[in-house]
C-alpha cells in the first residue's frame, strides 16, 4: 500500500511539475494569428521608422538610407532616394495634392525638416527647408490652411516645446514653395514627446505625467486637462473624443476626453513588446508594439475593444510605426514596410 501511495505521489508531482512549466496556449514559435494576413513585405535598405500610404503610393523613411516610394499597384520601387547629407530620416508626410513631401532628418549635415517637390514622383526635388529649432524633433504634423501648410513639431532636447503656426506657402511672385516662418513656441517645464492635433486641440505625451490636453489660444496653447497612465506614453491618436495611447510597457490606454478638462481612462490593453505607436481608421485600431509586432483591435465600442489578431515580429521585424489606409495596415519595421490585410 505504501509503495502504491509513493508511486501515486511521484506521478502527481511529475504532472504538477509539467503543468507549472508548460504554457499550452503559447505556440512553440510565434505565428500569425487569425484575423490578420501578411500580404507583402516591401524591403528597405535601412530600418523603416515611418511609412505612410496614400491611394497610389507608399512613402517610407529609412535609417541611414534616405527614403523610398513604392507603387501600391505592383509594390515596385518608384524612388530610392539616398544622399549622404540625409542620413537618418525618421518622419515622412506626403502632401500629394500640393506635390510636396515633408521629412525629418535626424542626423547628417542637413539635419532638420526637409521638403521635397514630387510633381514628378520619380524624381523628387529638394525645396527650401524649414528653419528654426528643428534639431531634436520628436514628432511632426501638418495642417492645410488657405494660406499654406502649417507645420507643427515637438522638440525634446535642451528644452521641451511645441512649435506651431508657421507656414510653408507658395510664393506667387517667385513661383516657388518656401518657408514663411511665423512659428509660435510653447515651452513645457516637463518632458514631452509625440502628440496629436484635432482642430484647435492638442494631445501631448507628457512623459511620466501621462497625456496633456491643450487648446490653441490666441498667443499660446492653454492647458485644459490631463490624465495619467501607468506606463510612459509614446504616441497618441484621437478620434471622436477618444484618446488612444501607446503606453510603452503598459500596452494601450484608451481615455474618453468628451470633457477635455476631465478625461477618464476607460480601458487598458496589454501588448507583447512595448507599445510604440497607434493609428485608427473607422472601427480599427492598429498598434506597433516593437518586439511584439502588430496588433489590430475592433473598437466599434472603444470601451470594450475586441482583438482581431496579431502578427509577430518574427515575421515582419521589430515594429516602429503603423498607418492604416483603406482598411490595410502598413507597418514600419526593421525589415521594411509590412502590408497587412484584415480578414
Amino acid at each position: 500500500m505504501k509503495k502504491k501511495l509513493s508511486l501515486l505521489f511521484i506521478v502527481i508531482f511529475i504532472i504538477l511539475l509539467f503543468v507549472s512549466c508548460a504554457k499550452p496556449e503559447d505556440p512553440v514559435s510565434p505565428t500569425t494569428e487569425s484575423g490578420l494576413t501578411l500580404e507583402n513585405l516591401l524591403e528597405t535598405t535601412g530600418y523603416t521608422y515611418d511609412a505612410v500610404a496614400t491611394d497610389d503610393y507608399i512613402y517610407a523613411a529609412e535609417d541611414q538610407a534616405g527614403f523610398k516610394i513604392f507603387d501600391k499597384s505592383d509594390n515596385s520601387t518608384v524612388v530610392d532616394f539616398y544622399n549622404t547629407l540625409y542620413e537618418n530620416m525618421r518622419i515622412i508626410i506626403p502632401h500629394e495634392e500640393d506635390s510636396l513631401l515633408f521629412i525629418y532628418n535626424r542626423y547628417g549635415e542637413s539635419t532638420g525638416i526637409l521638403v521635397f517637390g514630387i510633381s514628378d514622383i520619380s524624381n523628387p526635388q529638394i525645396f527650401p527647408g524649414i528653419v528654426g529649432d528643428t534639431s531634436g524633433v520628436f514628432d511632426m504634423k501638418t495642417v492645410k490652411h488657405e494660406d499654406g501648410i502649417e507645420v507643427i513639431w515637438s522638440v525634446n532636447a535642451s528644452s521641451d516645446k511645441i512649435l506651431l503656426g508657421g507656414r510653408y506657402s507658395y510664393d506667387e511672385v517667385n513661383q516657388m514653395w518656401t518657408w514663411t516662418g511665423g512659428s509660435t513656441e510653447f515651452t513645457f517645464n516637463y518632458e514631452i514627446g509625440k502628440f496629436d492635433v484635432v482642430g484647435d486641440y492638442f494631445y501631448v505625451c507628457s512623459d511620466q505625467l501621462g497625456v496633456t490636453i491643450l487648446e490653441r489660444g490666441e498667443w499660446e496653447p492653454i492647458e485644459l486637462g490631463r490624465f495619467d497612465t501607468k506606463g510612459l506614453p509614446q504616441a497618441v491618436k484621437v478620434v471622436d473624443n477618444f484618446v488612444y495611447v501607446a503606453d510603452r510597457q503598459n500596452g494601450i490606454v484608451i481615455a474618453d476626453a468628451t470633457d477635455k478638462t476631465n478625461p477618464v481612462v476607460v480601458k487598458e490593453l496589454e501588448t507583447s513588446g512595448y507599445a510604440q505607436e497607434v493609428d485608427v481608421e473607422g472601427n480599427i485600431l492598429a498598434v506597433a508594439s516593437g518586439g511584439g509586432g502588430v496588433y489590430a483591435f475592433d473598437i466599434t465600442d472603444p470601451t470594450n475593444p475586441i482583438e482581431i489578431g496579431r502578427i509577430d515580429d518574427s515575421e515582419i521585424g521589430y515594429t516602429y510605426n503603423v498607418d492604416i489606409h483603406d482598411g490595410i495596415i502598413y507597418a514600419s519595421t526593421r525589415l521594411g514596410v509590412a502590408k497587412i490585410s484584415i480578414d
